[in-house]
């Protein structure tokens, strides 16, 4: 990512060189896709400049999203690609939508999202299997032992996330520094927790 940046960055057609590249990904090397196509949504977000034009591509982008979300099973994971891909891009560039997500709630979620990304492989393959085998001993039945697993797997992995996210913090700061002193220009303050909204 730091690679694909540093040399499309200059370049006055990175956009659609970053749309061809989250393409191609997407056909060959789906999982990695998401992350060249993280950066051609930013990079959209910021050449789109009148309101209008931006809600109207975001709620394009939202019913294509959802519609597509709703297709039946093929078999391809081409559409496990495009449909989130879509929906994230929607909500960035429609107003309506994106204010849904701007709150409380909102914040902490996107605080704690990378923390809860890295955290969550961790909290299954130990606590959730654990729990299964412990459940399991007591002689639940396998469907009650994964309900039962599942709504107590959620809040270890929130706990675990919130806990990681000091540490993300510290790597969010090296990371805006090196960036800034890799392409020049102003550093951006790091995001370091909720932020308070006035009453």
């Amino acid at each position: 990512m730091f690679a694909t940046v540093a040399v499309l960055r200059p370049l006055h057609l990175r956009t659609w060189i970053l749309g061809f590249l989250a393409a191609i990904l997407a056909v060959y090397q789906p999982f990695f896709a998401f992350f060249i196509a993280g950066i051609f949504i930013a990079d959209l977000f910021g050449k789109i400049d009148d309101p209008k034009s931006r809600n109207i591509t975001g709620a394009i982008l939202c019913g294509a999203g959802l519609a597509l979300s709703f297709l039946p099973e093929t078999g391809s994971r081409l559409i496990y690609v495009i449909a989130p891909a879509c929906m994230v891009a929607g909500v960035a560039l429609f107003a309506p939508a994106r204010r849904l997500f701007e709150n409380r709630v909102g914040d902490l979620l996107g605080w704690i999202s990378f923390p809860l990304y890295l955290v969550q492989a961790a909290v299954i393959c130990s606590f959730s299997v654990r729990g299964l085998d412990v459940l399991a001993s007591f002689g639940f039945e396998p469907s009650m032992q994964r309900w039962l697993v599942g709504v107590a797997t959620v809040p270890v992995a929130l706990l675990f996330a919130i806990l990681f996210c000091p540490v993300n913090d510290f790597a969010v700061t090296l990371s805006r520094r090196f960036g800034s002193a890799l392409f020049g220009g102003r550093e951006v303050s790091p995001y370091t927790g909720p932020k308070s909204r006035p009453a």
